[in-house]
């Protein structure tokens, strides 16, 4: 029951929560252009522990060609640079990061701040509307939890309370006098309660509330410290609240997991989002699963009230809304394990930024409806004193050819990952790679691409309470740049953009382990 914002799906982060007191520190140094630090502290008294964790990262990727609009910047009128389209542009990242985890018994507070910069191409990918310059991005999230609580013997209650942060600041000049800036803050809380009512079934009911509290973007001044213009027109605060329910019925070799979600909001109509998994367990090692899913995100501020030369608003989008089927098959035999996946997927009023001329700013519109369907498999062979392997490959189609509105156009219809671990002694060889197959970009086909990756590791201990773990690995041995299409902005001169510029890398790690 994904709720607003997690549209097509979720990922679920769970952070390390070791169960004794233990240390741990790591040591990247990569050639060209990386290093990173981090430090994890977790200590357990009685029902009590504390997690920490910070860390850092830099890095300087290799200068790629890019193609950015041609740029005249006038200084004076004896001082003229004249920039050319096609430039050697190169990224460079820096990350910090801290994390806390406090739990006592059912209650837990978890505290987590980040603070990032990273390379910005302009709002027009020109030298005159910010390029070279960068994005600095900070933010907190805080939130306690009340988990299981037990208050009668089959009734359980859970509690969350957050707080999210979220600060990005950007140049919009040539000469980095002016920036835009975009903040955002809001309180969200959900409460469920879980009743077991036998063996068989358990029942689950809940409610949550999200409120934005400020949220804004302007254009400041550096020198004189003030807003030159608010790029928000009616931004209203959003309120948001939601009621659920699902149920969980076992019966022998069957299982049936229903639910559906009920979500207002101040802006929008309400909408219904409903979820449904049937599991067939066939004999001890084998299972067949049938997925029903719904989804639906709602316009985001910037879509909504957005007011800027390159970018406007719209104020009369709908939620992007989607529905899923998905049967799997699962199987292990022995050391063997696989799993067999087929779905198809529709989306219903999908939000694009769309750009009718140069002379007009682009605008967020609901562009229509689309469908795709595809087959995925995932082998795995796990045999720590032999080898160990695992092949995952996915092939998806676009039900229709509307290349006006479908995404999967994007999208490769063939994807593959492989790799391999082999254990010798306290040494371990693997490696892993990654295939994408042809796929259009924004202006022209990008040509099937792989990148390989190789990495040797030794394990020692010092003592018995220190070891030491070291890793040599080769990073994207075949230097390649991994391009994705350019399909957010959709620019007129730019067709993809690289995701691996950092290029082949040489990267040394260090463990330690108390």
């Amino acid at each position: 029951l994904y709720g607003t914002n997690a549209y097509s799906g979720v990922i679920n982060i769970i952070t390390k929560s070791p169960k004794h007191s233990q240390a741990s520190g790591q040591i990247r140094l990569g050639y060209p252009g990386l290093y990173s630090t981090s430090i994890t502290l977790t200590q357990h008294i009685g029902d009590f522990s504390a997690h920490v964790s910070v860390s850092n990262l830099h890095e300087e990727r290799n200068p790629y060609r890019l193609e950015v609009a041609p740029d005249s910047i006038i200084l004076s009128k004896d001082i003229i640079l004249n920039y050319d389209s096609i430039v050697n542009y190169q990224e460079h990242l820096e990350e910090s990061t801290a994390e806390i985890q406090l739990k006592y018994k059912e209650h837990s507070l978890f505290i987590n701040t980040f603070n990032n910069k990273h390379a910005y191409m302009g709002v027009y990918l020109s030298y005159s509307s910010g390029m070279p310059g960068y994005f600095a991005d900070k933010g907190l999230l805080a939130a306690y939890r009340i988990q299981n609580m037990k208050l009668y013997e089959d009734l359980s209650l859970d509690f969350n309370l957050y707080y999210d942060y979220f600060q990005r600041d950007y140049p919009s000049n040539y000469l980095h006098t002016e920036e835009l800036n975009l903040f955002d803050k809001k309180f969200g809380s959900k409460l469920n309660a879980n009743y077991r009512f036998n063996d068989a079934l358990n029942f689950e009911v809940g409610a949550d509330v999200v409120k934005g509290i400020d949220y804004n973007h302007t254009i400041s001044s550096i020198p004189n410290e003030s807003i030159i213009h608010e790029n928000l027109e009616g931004g209203e605060k959003i309120f948001e609240y939601s009621a659920f329910m699902q149920g969980n019925l076992k019966i022998d070799f069957f299982s049936l997991l229903i639910g559906t979600r009920y979500t207002g909001n101040d802006i929008f109509e309400s909408n219904i989002s409903s979820r449904a998994t049937a599991n067939f367990q066939l004999g001890t090692k084998n299972a067949l699963k049938l997925i029903y899913g719904e989804s639906f995100r709602t316009p985001n501020m910037l879509e909504l009230y957005f007011y800027h030369p390159s970018v406007v608003g719209n104020p009369n989008l709908k939620p992007e809304t989607s529905v899923s089927y998905e049967i799997a098959y699962i199987t292990q035999i022995d050391n063997f394990f696989a799993q067999a996946t087929v779905y198809y997927s529709s989306y219903n009023d999908l939000i694009q930024r769309v750009s009718y001329s140069r002379e007009k700013p682009s605008e967020y519109r609901n562009v229509g409806e689309f469908a795709g369907y595809g087959f995925e498999l995932e082998l795995k062979y796990v045999n720590h004193k032999l080898i160990s392997t695992f092949l995952n490959y996915n092939i998806i189609n676009a039900e229709d050819k509307d290349e006006a509105y479908s995404n999967y156009r994007f999208v490769p219809k063939h994807t593959i990952s492989a790799g391999a671990s082999k254990e010798i002694g306290n040494f371990n060889l693997a490696f892993d790679s990654y295939f994408y197959s042809k796929t259009h970009g924004n202006l022209a086909d990008i040509p099937m691409q792989y990148t390989l990756n190789i990495h040797v590791s030794y394990h020692h201990d010092l003592s018995h309470k220190l070891g030491l773990n070291h890793t040599l690995s080769i990073t994207n041995i075949n230097n390649s740049d991994m391009l994705i299409p350019e399909y957010i902005r959709a620019r007129e001169n730019v067709n993809q953009i690289p995701t691996t510029a950092f290029g082949r890398r040489i990267i040394y790690s260090l463990c330690l382990d108390l």
